[in-house]
């Protein structure tokens, strides 16, 4: 599924799960409007297009794996900003607040993804990917095994309590602070996969500092050591002696 693939996951389960209990377990109104959790079409089409039209001339790994990444980020960026809206109208605004965080971080992280692709060699690209997808699944499982079983439970308990009577209003508390340690944790995740890719994107710069300085040493031992040699035969040639040279004929 991959790594934005897993968190959409996530995000999408919250929306249908926590946002749509019905309005007996909710401490708050619940509102008809609809929610497009969909990315925009047009911009997808264009990455297709653009898409084919490097294929002809670069490396189509390379132009595949940029292609699918920024189409994932397109997919999650649509989900998440539904979620925030959604929470937003449910007067959750914590959570709200904390998927703004998230969808920060799945820019940056995006953003550094593409860089990756885009000057890394293929074998560094493949193992980054492979560090994604591990990640992505381990966000999975844990999404998985809240949504499904976690989240459930706390829920039917929610509902054994009046609307209105505090025990309701305490416990609806503490579900929320029981989805922040879930959404903090996914949040952990985004933090350590920015932390692999700056070690990636710093190790290319510190490559390319040492190949500019391995240049210039190759230059300078070049030119050490045969501008001198160009310098003494200049000098070591022999200067011609006017005066025995023979007379010019008259």
């Amino acid at each position: 599924m991959g790594l934005f693939g897993s968190i959409i996951s996530g995000i999408g389960n919250f929306v249908g799960g926590i946002f749509g209990r019905s309005s007996s377990s909710s401490s708050s109104g619940s509102s008809s409007s609809s929610y497009n959790y969909e990315p925009d079409k047009v911009r997808v089409a264009e990455i297709e297009r653009d898409t084919k039209l490097k294929l002809a001339d670069k490396e189509s790994e390379r132009i595949e794996l940029m292609r699918d990444a920024q189409i994932e980020l397109l997919k999650a960026q649509a989900i998440s900003q539904a979620a925030i809206e959604k929470a937003r109208v449910d007067g959750m605004v914590a959570m709200s607040n904390q998927m703004v965080i998230l969808q920060e971080k799945m820019l940056d992280v995006a953003k550094k993804r593409i860089a990756i692709i885009e000057e890394g060699s293929l074998p560094i690209v493949r193992e980054i990917e492979n560090f994604y997808n591990e990640v992505g699944e381990k966000i999975q499982s844990n999404s998985d095994e809240y949504n499904t079983k976690k989240l459930p439970q706390l829920l039917n308990i929610l509902r054994q309590y009046d609307k209105d009577s505090p025990e309701h209003e305490i416990y609806s508390a503490q579900i929320l602070r029981d989805m922040d340690r879930q959404g903090k944790f996914i949040e952990r995740q985004m933090d350590m996969v920015s932390e692999r890719q700056n070690l990636v994107l710093q190790s290319f710069l510190s490559s390319k500092e040492k190949i500019i300085e391995q240049t210039g040493q190759i230059t300078q031992q070049i030119a050490e050591k045969y501008l001198p040699q160009c310098q003494t035969s200049q000098t070591a040639l022999p200067s011609a002696d006017l005066k025995q040279l023979p007379p010019a004929e008259k």
